[in-house]
């Protein structure tokens, strides 16, 4: 049984992956020396970007049926809209042509096809 915990911490483990090697990259190109963590939390507030979809309320446009000011269902299909395009977006990273990062691709589609799977139900 996969728990959030379990989900949770894959999904880290994927991101820290995904920073290692963006650090990797970073110091090959400028010569930075950079790590993960410098990815994670030491940026400028302007250096931080989001999918709009993941910043938007639980009411308004998004609902237009919710019935109060916070609905779960919305939590839930916007959960289930990112994890569909986390899905294509990662399937489409498994054929890049850096290695590395088609390895992460490729460990990274098996935890969004969980969230995916389990967000439709």
């Amino acid at each position: 049984m996969n728990t959030p915990r379990q989900a949770s911490l894959r999904l880290t483990e994927n991101h820290t992956d995904f920073y290692t090697h963006a650090a990797t990259l970073e110091a090959t190109l400028t010569g930075a020396k950079k790590t993960e963590d410098d990815y994670a939390y030491f940026r400028t507030e302007s250096e931080f970007a989001n999918y709009t979809i993941a910043e938007l309320p639980h009411f308004g446009p998004i609902a237009g049926t919710v019935r109060t000011e916070r609905d779960y269902v919305v939590t839930i299909v916007r959960n289930f809209l990112y994890s569909a395009f986390m899905a294509h977006m990662w399937a489409a990273l498994q054929s890049s042509s850096d290695a590395q990062l088609a390895a992460i691709a490729a460990k990274s589609i098996k935890e969004t096809s969980y969230h995916l799977h389990y967000a439709h139900d």
